[in-house]
């Protein structure tokens, strides 16, 4: 009797790497199957972190707005490299002090045994989970992957200055004035 493995990664992109506060961003999160057998139930979980807000998740998944969370679950997946996309879009959320915009997804589910990664163990606590070694066996994990796109900043100033002319004027004098954008 030969249990039933397949071997499942999953690997996360981002439409826009630079966005801007408001934006709207996709996300795309593309699990692959290495086999040898299809992989059955896989659930897939994106907690979104502060520095975004879920808008939308596709079909077969959930949107949970209130926990700001993508789920997939009873997913299937082929094997020999067979693959499914799941996409979902968020909003850019402008950046204050503990904002984050590092964002992990992992799958947390399958029937079948993974023999380099244990969709069981590490659920997201927080903590970023790649390379992790869940089945302690020397190889990395690949149930999981992490992103980080923090919004485009600029911090604009402007001053003003006197080009030519008075700073006493009388009427009629032509005043030139200097408006440097830094």
């Amino acid at each position: 009797v030969t249990p039933q493995s397949a071997d499942l990664s999953i690997a996360k992109s981002i439409d826009n790497t630079s966005p801007n506060v408001g934006d709207t961003v996709t996300f795309t999160l593309v699990v692959t199957n290495a086999g040898p057998d299809p992989a059955t139930n896989v659930a897939v979980q994106d907690i979104l972190p502060n520095g975004f807000t879920l808008v939308s998740v596709t079909a077969p998944g959930t949107a949970d707005l209130l926990n700001n969370t993508a789920n997939w679950a009873t997913l299937g997946v082929p094997a020999n490299n067979g693959t499914v996309t799941l996409t979902y879009t968020a909003t850019v959320n402008a950046p204050s002090a503990g904002v984050s915009y590092t964002n992990t997804a992992q799958i947390t589910d399958s029937d079948q045994f993974d023999p380099d990664s244990n969709p069981d163990t590490d659920p997201l606590d927080g903590q970023d989970g790649i390379g992790e070694d869940d089945n302690s066996d020397g190889i990395p994990d690949d149930d999981e992957d992490t992103i980080t796109t923090p919004p485009q900043q600029a911090d604009l100033s402007i001053t003003k200055g006197l080009q030519s002319g008075s700073t006493t004027p009388d009427v009629g004098d032509t005043l030139t004035y200097v408006l440097t954008i830094t």
